[in-house]
């Protein structure tokens, strides 16, 4: 019972940030505009779900862009998301993981069944 308890409390679905400009974006637009690529290695990346561009996403919707890199630093500054998280709810319409708020910067965590 417990490691099914786990599995089912385990399961994170793909997420980022929500930004209250992008809501009417499809999924993918908003990933393109919020979600920065974290390098993990030389050969693997994934997409950033605990923060998002520091951007004035009012400019961004109106341009439909990111506006330029600071071409001496090459890179957009980041920050934690503000407006909680948009879930992809392709594999799981509801999961605990979407039901608790996450608090990634003070690193709490709940364990289940030790």
């Amino acid at each position: 019972m417990c490691t099914f308890l786990y599995s089912f409390l385990k399961l994170t679905p793909d997420h980022w940030c929500s930004v209250p400009e992008l809501i009417n974006f499809s999924h993918g637009e908003q990933q393109r505009f919020i979600r920065p690529v974290l390098s993990i290695n030389n050969s693997l990346s994934a997409l950033e779900s605990c923060f998002m561009f520091d951007v004035d996403y009012k400019k961004v919707a109106r341009e439909l862009r990111l506006p330029q890199i600071n071409e001496t630093k090459n890179k957009f500054k980041l920050k934690s998301c503000d407006n909680g998280w948009i879930y992809d709810r392709t594999h799981y319409w509801d999961s605990a993981i979407m039901q608790v708020i996450v608090i990634y910067h003070n690193q709490i965590k709940v364990y289940f069944c030790l």
